[in-house]
């Protein structure tokens, strides 16, 4: 049996405005599901939220896969760096706190 390809409008934040297309060749995803795309940059993944299911393929450029569905032991390996505009997942290992402010920074 072969699963027909599902373009998915995801979104990298829930209140962004913009959505950005990618194709799902594995199970079904749903409105609403946390799934892992390629990151902008880099290797590992992205996680993002499928904002509409069976878009209008795009004309004008290919698009890339989901890697899949992000599941419990993913939310557990990763956290997300709020200052990223990006959503950019970094490994709970690598992350280094943020120095602290100092001194008048209107000086």
């Amino acid at each position: 049996m072969t699963t027909k390809r599902q373009f998915i409008a995801c979104k990298f934040r829930t209140t962004d405005a913009k959505s950005f297309t990618y194709h799902n060749d594995g199970p079904r995803v749903a409105v609403g599901d946390q799934v892992k795309v390629p990151p902008f940059r880099g290797d590992g993944w992205v996680g993002v939220t499928v904002s509409a299911i069976d878009v209008e393929p795009p004309t004008k450029f290919e698009t890339k896969a989901i890697l899949g569905k992000v599941e419990g032991a993913d939310h557990d390996a990763r956290i997300l760096d709020a200052d990223d505009k990006r959503g950019k997942i970094i490994s709970a290992k690598t992350a280094k706190p943020k120095p602290a402010a100092t001194g008048d920074l209107f000086a």
